[in-house]
């Protein structure tokens, strides 16, 4: 019997919960092997951030333009001012460079698991891009706003937009599906993950954010060899009193499925499921 566990908030809102200070210009969050990574453009240094209680746990210099960041796992991947994407170790050290598919203001990372995707800021341009040669263009989008850092969270993209607001974004089209307003003037870093949203300021303020309410947690399922289990739809996601969930599986695969809130809670359980929608 497989378990599959979904913790889906019920409240959308925009809350700032904690937050710290890094400097003049928190251009680029991340958040990956259970931290949340920053970088500061005036100072050159790149921040590890223990999410629970925002302290600085340690941070490198890393020379040059940091703009957005991105964290797949191992590795950091920094738009490079003004045209060059980077990969780095969480140490400091280049593990690769190439030149930014936009060639202009080289800016927002994001990984989705397979892809990377990236912003050039001046063009008001979005690239998905081969996580192996970053050179290689899967698909390019232009977009009427101007696109800062890019996180990836519920198979969405996100981008901070025009400096103060946070667009969730359907990635086969740019389409915007959700927005909200950062309640502060220079905001530029995003990134999703530990049930939160985090972004940073620029412009000589320097701060970088957790906010709840927005994406909650995040779906999860046990993995198990050769078994195939894909989350296909959850929406609305966040919801208030329903919810169309849909996935995929072998069809002689049953598992349990619990609906939590976002504080854990139990909210509703489903036993031996086999079909694949449920509302």
């Amino acid at each position: 019997m497989i378990i599959i566990t979904m913790m889906l908030p019920y409240i959308v809102s925009f809350t700032i919960v904690d937050s710290v200070n890094i400097g003049g210009y928190a251009n680029g969050v991340a958040f990956g092997n259970n931290y949340v990574w920053a970088c500061e453009n005036s100072s050159d240094f790149i921040f590890k951030i223990d999410p629970d209680n925002m302290q600085i746990v340690s941070s490198f210099y890393y020379s040059g333009g940091l703009d957005g960041l991105a964290h797949d796992g191992e590795y950091l991947w920094i738009g490079y001012w003004p045209d060059y994407i980077h990969k780095i170790d969480t140490t400091g050290n280049m593990v690769g460079s190439w030149p930014s598919p936009g060639a202009d203001y080289s800016y927002g990372m994001a990984f989705d698991g397979q892809y990377l995707w990236h912003s050039d800021k001046d063009l008001n341009m979005i690239y998905k891009l081969d996580y192996n040669d970053p050179t290689n263009i899967i698909e390019s989008f232009a977009v009427s706003w101007v696109p800062r850092d890019l996180g990836w969270g519920r198979n969405n993209l996100w981008a901070i937009a025009n400096a103060n607001y946070v667009y969730e974004l359907d990635p086969t089209n740019m389409n915007i599906i959700n927005s909200w307003s950062t309640g502060r003037p220079y905001s530029s870093g995003i990134a999703l993950g530990g049930g939160y949203l985090w972004f940073g300021t620029n412009s000589n303020t320097g701060w970088v954010y957790k906010v709840e309410g927005v994406i909650g947690i995040e779906e999860v399922s046990t993995p198990i060899a050769g078994l195939r289990f894909e989350i296909l739809r959850v929406y609305p996601n966040p919801f208030r009193d329903r919810v169309d969930i849909r996935w995929q599986t072998p069809s002689n695969i049953k598992f349990d499925l619990k609906v939590c809130d976002a504080t854990g809670k139990l909210v509703k359980e489903f036993n031996s499921l086999s079909n694949n929608q449920i509302s």
